[in-house]
């Protein structure tokens, strides 16, 4: 036989067996979904992301867990947490901090980092928005990078922090938050939708700029791609002056904390 044809036969065996296993794992639905998802991000570099919007006076989180400390963190707390094995943190994310256009809101239980969520005031860099540059208006901050630490799992932190955040913001005149959600995450959606979240409409987008920008979200004043660049140059002046370099694009810098 064919060594090619060999081959070609034993690609085409396993490709079927995952497509079963997967199957067997998230139904037929979440196997064309995974295949729509390769397509686009594979095939054609498209991300789709819902972008959602939480306003102060429509949150719907469950009560605070009083067992837990809810707070903003410091930049010396931030390097300190990046030690903790599973926090998901890096030294350096204490310098944008320093730099007063993010903040970090967490969770913390006898001292121990349970739970954070970062957020970008004004405007933030595309590797922290699939791809794209966004700027925002004064009363707007943007939630991403969102962790929770394992052993906190399951008792819904992203809601709480979330909802604490956005009380204690509201004396900064910050009554909206952004965030993004991939198209393809449905967990993360119905988590985001039970908080009181409302989608504003889908941005497609390739590494080259937005393909697709909704027009509810420009109607809340959110610039996209080059539209943000005239606020987005302002963060990364004051990034230079202090010598932050941009990081690499994460998925886990978009979606919410596994923790619903």
């Amino acid at each position: 036989m064919d060594p090619s044809l060999e081959q070609a036969g034993d690609t085409s065996l396993g490709l079927i067996g995952r497509i079963r296993d997967r199957t067997a794992a998230t139904g037929v639905s979440g196997t064309i979904t995974a295949a729509l998802n390769r397509i686009l991000v594979k095939g054609a570099s498209i991300s789709l992301v819902h972008v959602l919007l939480l306003e102060a006076d429509q949150v719907l989180a469950a009560p605070t867990d009083a067992s837990f400390e809810m707070r903003f963190l410091t930049s010396d707390e931030v390097r300190r947490y990046a030690t903790q094995r599973g926090s998901g943190l890096s030294p350096d994310l204490g310098d944008r901090i320093d730099h007063g256009l993010d903040l970090c809101f967490a969770a913390l239980s006898e001292g121990r980092l349970a739970s954070y969520s970062w957020l970008a005031l004004r405007s933030v860099e595309p590797e922290h928005a699939a791809g794209v540059a966004l700027g925002l208006p004064p009363y707007m901050a943007y939630l991403y990078k969102a962790c929770t630490h394992r052993s906190f799992r399951g008792r819904r932190l992203y809601g709480a922090i979330t909802a604490s955040a956005l009380k204690q913001l509201e004396k900064m005149g910050i009554t909206h938050f952004v965030a993004f959600v991939y198209w393809n995450n449905a967990s993360a959606l119905r988590a985001c939708t039970r908080m009181g979240y409302r989608r504003l409409g889908m941005l497609a987008a390739r590494p080259s700029g937005p393909l697709h920008v909704p027009k509810a979200a420009r109607l809340c004043g959110i610039r996209f791609g080059a539209e943000a660049q005239p606020q987005l140059a302002m963060r990364l002046g004051r990034d230079a002056a202090f010598g932050l370099r941009p990081s690499g694009p994460k998925r886990s810098d978009v979606e919410p904390a596994r923790d619903h």
